[in-house]
């Protein structure tokens, strides 16, 4: 194991963005957030393996009155002058939580905010912790405590706090005589690339019983499996010719870059969330 000192420097000096008391979707009691934390008082591995050090805080968002998602995109920001904890591939640690135990995550980090996405094939039900993060501190007080950013309380989703980055020009915009562009990851072809597409992914694998889609098998009756797609091709975040969890990961982690404003520069960084012509 290696006692990772994975961790990246949070030196921005922006002030936290919400407070506890404004996470509340609704007076109903539903889709309540909360984030708590706590120090750990020996080492723990996660599950992909990262070992998180004694001292080091355990960020934890948590729900109540869950009314059920698949797809979540949330905005964690974390104490000035911490650092965050990063696995092996030098993105953020996520541990799930009960309520999603069946999610996979993408996850990135700019100054104090943390982006986390996260995609389900079925619906994540049931009360309790979404997923952990962690990151060392100095303040042994914790004076500047972990908190969410915002809420959409029309899609019970958290939103990220700065804006979005998107193509030049999206495919609905480039003149008629160009031909018809898709963008590669955008599996309902609303020309976003989202956890929403990384959740109809996994869910179509699951409805269908398998772990991969040939484009080429499909590539007459694609409709049948994505329907909103205009092509077998925009699922494929990858361009390997098959669809299967690893778009559905490519994508989560391109979303996180996207919620923090950020390009994503990982792997595949010429496919997903690219353009690509369709006909002309």
């Amino acid at each position: 194991m290696k006692l990772a000192k994975k961790i990246t420097s949070i030196v921005s000096a922006a002030a936290m963005l919400a407070s506890f008391a404004a996470l509340n979707v609704d007076a109903a009691g539903k889709n309540q957030y909360s984030v708590s934390y706590e120090t750990l008082t020996q080492s723990v591995e996660t599950a992909d393996g990262t070992v998180i050090p004694a001292g080091a805080v355990a960020a934890t968002v948590s729900v109540a009155g869950n009314t059920g998602f698949d797809a979540n995109t949330i905005v964690i920001d974390v104490p000035i002058n911490a650092s965050v904890c990063l696995n092996d591939n030098g993105v953020p640690t996520v541990s799930s939580g009960s309520v999603t135990s069946g999610a996979i995550f993408g996850s990135a980090v700019l100054n104090n905010a943390l982006c986390v996405t996260l995609a389900s094939g079925e619906q994540c039900l049931g009360n309790g912790d979404v997923f952990t993060i962690y990151y060392i501190s100095d303040d042994s007080n914790f004076a500047d405590a972990p908190s969410i950013s915002s809420i959409n309380p029309a899609t019970n989703s958290i939103q990220p706090s700065q804006a979005t980055l998107s193509p030049v020009l999206t495919p609905n915009q480039y003149p008629t005589e160009m031909g018809l562009f898709a963008l590669y990851g955008d599996a309902n072809d609303n020309n976003m690339v989202d956890s929403v597409d990384a959740s109809l992914i996994l869910s179509t694998l699951e409805s269908h019983n398998t772990l991969e889609i040939s484009v080429a098998s499909i590539s007459t009756t694609y409709s049948n499996y994505f329907s909103h797609a205009v092509c077998a091709k925009e699922p494929d975040a990858n361009d390997t010719g098959y669809i299967n969890s690893a778009d559905a990961s490519l994508i989560l982690s391109f979303a996180s870059c996207q919620g923090l404003g950020i390009p994503y520069t990982g792997e595949y960084s010429d496919k997903v969330g690219q353009l690509f012509l369709v006909s002309n």
